[in-house]
């Protein structure tokens, strides 16, 4: 027995040992070539990046298009080759920018594209938005080199900053809980040998990437606050992700720099009055001052009083919520201009870390500069359309996705941006405030959702839903549609607005076209709904 033992231990740390040699040999020889960790893809499923972005297609009728064909994109497609004369604007992020909680028509590219149609009908226009949720800059990159080399861009807006801390946590977290296999598999393929050998075995088939909705299974991620509780990142591990996001923007300006494809880099806002699924309580104030003997003046003074010693006192995860109720009191207290100092200091201490922090702004802005690409303030221009210096609820259903007002404010003020720089061809007539006036009385005035393709929102019967926190609202709409449809086939608005759900999915042109037709028969020759069929039969070949 003890032999036996002995044989098995030597031939362990004889394997180790010819293993170290290996490594040691392929790092010296450099044959497996330097590596950049940036250039390795996120280990987390819903990261991954299915390229090429584009698939050649033909139309029906012989028009040849490249079409979006990642399952967490909505449908989309551009004319190839790219007639002489079009303009073709690319966008790229995470689920900010691709509107997550609505239709693809609330983000700011699209509304983007509907001004400037509007603008300069006669200018060739194609706009396409490659926001994929839960992608950091380490994935955005990797999209913009595959559509610099392979799409042809006139102009690429990049709007991403929210999830650069979703990897080190969630990584963190496994390491955490990895038994003693996992952690050895885990250190394997961080070897130079590993990543050697790993193309002489064939690369594994790509596998198109979790889709959004299936996101939305508990399942398949964890909370915020179950990492949180378990996992601590000092400020060594802030600085190291804000340089590893600067050098990923960095890498983008030089390749669309070198490419001669106009660049503008967005900094990245967030709702500074977000403290999560709940607000604060309301008693906060008598809980921070709990004297019974105390006049409502005097309380606010003496809460006031306590926060002002907390926060001096606290440098722990806690700040963040000292310095958020902080804020909250001053709000109501009128002193606003404190009050959004505090909210942006919660903000920046949030141990959550899923907002893009003031010093990652800071770096859109020095490589824009560097780089020569346009640096657009995304949080300057939401901090000033609102009656207070507050960037809130009033533009984000939650911490970070935009609502439809949030959404064409930013559009509005792009728009003019790149008027001015020479791209949008309308004589500069053209009134983008005016956009949004009509816009957001249009929205305000909706009992229920448009039907049309293009102004259609994603909340279906339920306009309550514009405010309704849930990420996954849109996900539940969609059953709520289905079902609506199962209990009454003669729904008419129901199948519309399935209808354009399915015309925004990938393969979901026959579905849309279906649902199309159900509806037309309830209601012959509507015009709304025969222009969305003939839409998606034009573009999709559907029959």
């Amino acid at each position: 027995m003890r032999q036996s033992l002995f044989f098995l231990c030597g031939t362990l740390l004889l394997a180790a040992l010819m293993l170290l040699a290996l490594e040691g040999g392929v790092r010296l020889t450099g044959l497996a070539g330097t590596h950049d960790p940036r250039d390795a893809a996120s280990r987390l499923p819903y990261q991954q990046v299915l390229l090429p972005v584009f698939a050649e297609e033909t139309r029906p009728d012989g028009t040849r298009v490249l079409e979006t064909h990642d399952p967490r994109l909505p449908y989309q497609q551009v004319l190839h080759p790219k007639p002489e004369g079009t303009l073709r604007v690319v966008a790229f992020g995470g689920s900010a920018t691709a509107g997550l909680g609505f239709s693809p028509n609330v983000t700011f590219a699209r509304y983007l594209e509907r001004m400037w149609r509007e603008a300069a009908p006669d200018q060739e226009l194609e706009v396409v938005n490659l926001g994929v949720v839960a992608l950091a800059s380490k994935q955005v990159r990797r999209l913009v080199d595959d559509v610099i080399e392979n799409a042809a861009p006139d102009l690429l807006l990049v709007y991403s900053g929210n999830n650069e801390f979703l990897e080190i946590h969630a990584e963190r977290y496994a390491e955490a809980h990895a038994n003693s296999l996992e952690r050895f598999r885990s250190a394997l393929a961080r070897t130079h040998l590993f990543r050697l050998l790993k193309p002489l075995v064939g690369a594994p088939a790509q596998v198109a990437p979790t889709s959004t909705r299936d996101l939305a299974r508990g399942d398949l991620r964890l909370t915020q606050d179950e990492i949180i509780r378990d996992i601590e990142l000092d400020e060594e591990d802030r600085r190291d992700v804000v340089d590893a996001y600067a050098l990923n923007l960095d890498h983008i300006a030089q390749v669309a720099l070198q490419a001669e494809v106009p660049l503008v880099l967005m900094s990245v806002a967030s709702n500074w009055q977000w403290r999560g699924r709940e607000d604060l309580p309301g008693d906060y104030v008598m809980r921070l001052a709990p004297a019974s003997d105390l006049e409502p003046a005097a309380r606010r003074e003496a809460a006031l009083e306590t926060l002002d010693r907390r926060i001096d006192e606290n440098r722990d995860e806690q700040r963040h919520e000292w310095l958020f109720q902080r804020a909250t009191l001053l709000a109501e207290d009128g002193d606003w201009k404190a009050a959004a100092r505090d909210y942006r200091a919660a903000m920046n201490a949030d141990p959550h870390l899923r907002r893009a922090l003031d010093a990652m702004n800071e770096q859109v802005e020095r490589v824009a500069t560097n780089r020569s690409a346009t640096f657009f303030d995304t949080v300057g221009v939401l901090e000033g359309r609102g009656p207070q210096p507050v960037v809130g609820f009033a533009d984000f259903y939650d911490y970070v996705h935009m609502t439809p007002r949030g959404a064409v404010s930013v559009a509005a003020e792009l728009f003019d941006v790149l008027r001015a720089e020479g791209f949008v061809q309308d004589g500069g007539a053209y009134s983008s405030e005016h956009f949004v006036r009509q816009e957001e009385a249009r929205i305000a005035a909706l009992e229920r959702d448009a039907l049309s393709l293009d102004l259609w929102l994603g909340v279906g019967h339920d306009v309550a839903r514009i405010e309704d926190r849930d990420l996954w609202k849109y996900q539940a709409m969609r059953e709520e549609l289905d079902q609506r449809i199962a209990r009454d086939p003669k729904d008419f608005e129901a199948l519309v607005y399935r209808g354009n759900a399915r015309a925004h999915e990938p393969g979901g042109a026959a579905g849309a076209v279906d649902d199309y037709r159900a509806a037309l028969e309830i209601h012959p020759g509507h015009p709304i709904v025969s222009r969305n069929l003939a839409r998606v039969r034009l573009e999709r070949g559907a029959r």
